[in-house]
């Protein structure tokens, strides 16, 4: 089948050093994006789109430049536990042939921490 567009729909939140404008026009510059899943939908026309769904992280960080200024975006502030967590989804989403859901990942993944950090104590 042709594929008609490729879309991406852009969830989560980015800080920044500086308000945006109501109205204004900023072209945007991301890095540190997850791709959480690609959904595919057919047209009439026999063609079909495919959007991708893309999370920002607690790594993200988002500048936005218009005419007349520059924001620089930062890291959002997160805990030690979002931080670990994210990382967790990343393992998990490069291991693309995982049967298991994400949720039985981490759960797996943050047991081997502990245990391996418990060993330590004797």
């Amino acid at each position: 089948m042709t594929i008609g567009e490729h879309k991406i729909k852009i969830s989560g939140t980015a800080c920044v050093d500086q308000p945006l404008k109501i109205g204004g026009i900023y072209d945007l510059t991301l890095s540190e994006v997850e791709c959480r899943s690609i959904e595919t939908f057919t047209n009439d026309d026999g063609t079909e789109d495919k959007i991708s769904k893309i999370k920002l992280t607690p790594y993200t960080v988002l500048n936005a430049i218009n005419e007349k200024e520059f924001i620089i975006g930062k890291a959002k502030k997160c805990s030690q536990s979002q931080k670990l967590r994210a990382i967790i989804h990343e393992l998990y989403y490069q291991n693309s042939n995982n049967d298991e859901e994400f949720e039985s990942f981490y759960c797996r993944i943050m047991s081997e921490i502990i245990e391996n950090e418990r060993a330590k104590l004797f």
